[in-house]
């Protein structure tokens, strides 16, 4: 079994997000499923997966406790790729943790998270 890299616990969400790669101007969002969520970083399953080290830009569009689509923005880059059948598993490293006032929907939900563990 791999040590793990991991500086934070993630917990399982299921969302959905658009990425982008940040160093494009018009590069075309790709719609990913997210698997999980920490304060500093993400897993997605992807199609076609960005190449580790890739600098992409993240909206997170989830559905909180009363119902309502919420959607938030947060950096990061392509830290790790694991083939599964027809998808990749693609982890995302957060170029900064979670902000309570830069992404204060995905800080609420990481938060509800953390309080059902």
């Amino acid at each position: 079994m791999k040590n793990s890299t991991r500086k934070h616990h993630r917990y399982p969400y299921i969302a959905s997000a658009a990425i982008r790669e940040r160093n494009i101007a018009d590069a075309e969002p790709v719609t990913v499923m997210v698997n999980n969520i920490s304060e500093g970083g993400m897993g997605v399953f992807i199609e076609t997966p960005f190449k580790k080290g890739t600098k992409v830009s993240i909206e997170v569009n989830f559905i909180n406790l009363y119902g309502s689509e919420i959607k938030d923005v947060i950096h990061g880059e392509v830290s790790g790729l694991t083939e599964r059948d027809t998808l990749y598993f693609m982890g995302i490293s957060f170029d900064k943790k979670i902000d309570p006032y830069k992404q204060p929907n995905l800080y609420e939900l990481f938060n509800q998270s953390i309080k059902g563990d």
